[in-house]
């Protein structure tokens, strides 16, 4: 198993850092709120966390140019907005891939951006009205029936297929169901399943290795 820092981290770091000064400079995106399902409608912003001039930040969907600055912010999403986003610095070196998914619904059952293998993790349970009665299930059984939001999964349990369940108090007060949610660790790779973009060179992309969660 390929774990946080564990042998399998420290040789891939080792490796890229020897073989590309750059490697570690590489900029990160940061999600606020940190989910990686929203409902339509809400407000989003992504940070490019970088140690040069931020102003020189250059954002990308689906590998187009959208933006310069170091904050992108989308104030009332649209299902337009889902799919892939990265930020660029001023060397021209890419972050990994973040994908986005703006979807409808009642409920949604939302999981964390970045999760590392053999981490604990937090699911939420979410609804844009106020509801009531959130039921969580694992593999179509009740595990948890309370009004907490929050489910806390061992990394153990990370292969199990999740959903969700509220009562949404509207005038018929009808309990509505999120998706299926299925969360399995791959091991070392791309995060997100994903290759960043191929750029010309000489400010070709570094594909940067790690951990990372799927998330259908």
């Amino acid at each position: 198993m390929c774990r946080l820092w564990g042998p399998c981290q420290i040789i891939l770091l080792i490796y890229l850092m020897i073989q590309h000064p750059g490697y570690a400079k590489m900029p990160v995106v940061m999600v606020i709120p940190n989910y990686n399902k929203i409902l339509t409608g809400e407000k989003i912003m992504m940070t490019c966390g970088v140690e040069s001039d931020p102003s020189r930040c250059s954002w990308y969907h689906q590998n187009i140019l959208i933006y310069t600055g170091k904050d992108y912010v989308i104030s009332m999403t649209e299902i337009r907005h889902s799919g892939d986003y990265q930020c660029q610095n001023s060397a021209g070196e890419r972050s990994e891939i973040v994908t986005v998914n703006v979807t409808t619904g009642q409920v949604i059952l939302q999981a964390p951006v970045y999760m590392d293998e053999g981490d604990d993790v937090s699911i939420r349970c979410y609804s844009s009205y106020p509801a009531k009665q959130t039921i969580f299930y694992k593999n179509n059984r009740m595990i948890q029936n309370n009004d907490s939001d929050l489910l806390h999964i061992k990394s153990t349990d990370l292969t199990s297929t999740y959903r969700c369940s509220k009562q949404v108090l509207t005038t018929s007060n009808k309990t509505y169901s999120s998706d299926d949610t299925i969360i399995t660790y791959t091991g070392c790779g791309y995060l997100g399943g994903k290759k960043p973009p191929a750029q010309p060179p000489p400010t070709q992309s570094l594909e940067r290795h790690r951990p990372f969660t799927r998330i259908a």
